[in-house]
This record gives C-alpha cells, structure tokens and sequence, in this order.
C-alpha cells in the first residue's frame, strides 16, 4: 500500500528539519507500506525550501512543490493525486 504524508508549509524550516526525520524513524516501521512525503510551499521566505530540497538528497521518498505564492492548506490539498 502506497501512502503520501503531505505537509503544506510556509516559513517552518526550523520545524520542517525536525518533522522530516520522525516521519523517516516512523516509517521504518510499517515494513509493508511505500511511503513518501510530499511538501507543498507556500512560497516561504525562510529556509524551508533549502531544507526540504536537502532531505531530498538523501531519500528519494521526499518531494516538493513549490508554489508561486501563499495559497493555503486548501490548495495544498489539491495534490494529493499528484504521482
């Protein structure tokens, strides 16, 4: 079964450092599932896109989409039959 986590963010580099790697510890344990993550940003002007496109480096689980601007947890939800 395939599962995508999307997170829809602006300005959370400092958080998106932490949630990344906890989802990565958690999915190790569901051996039976492909999952990924899919981050949806709302043009952030912190570090949030440099962070998520340096996790996307290292896993091939981990996706981005950046947004032109700001559009809210609706629009990213639009995504979600994104592959």
């Amino acid at each position: 079964m395939k599962i995508t986590i999307i997170i829809p963010t602006y300005n959370e580099g400092e958080n998106i450092k932490i949630l990344i790697p906890k989802l990565l510890e958690v999915f190790r344990d569901f051996k039976n599932y492909d999952f990924s993550i899919l981050v949806v940003d709302g043009n952030s002007k912190d570090e949030t896109v440099k962070e998520v496109k340096t996790f996307m480096k290292q896993h091939k689980n981990i996706f981005l989409i950046e947004e032109e601007s700001k559009s809210g947890l609706g629009s990213a939800e639009i995504y979600r039959d994104w592959e």
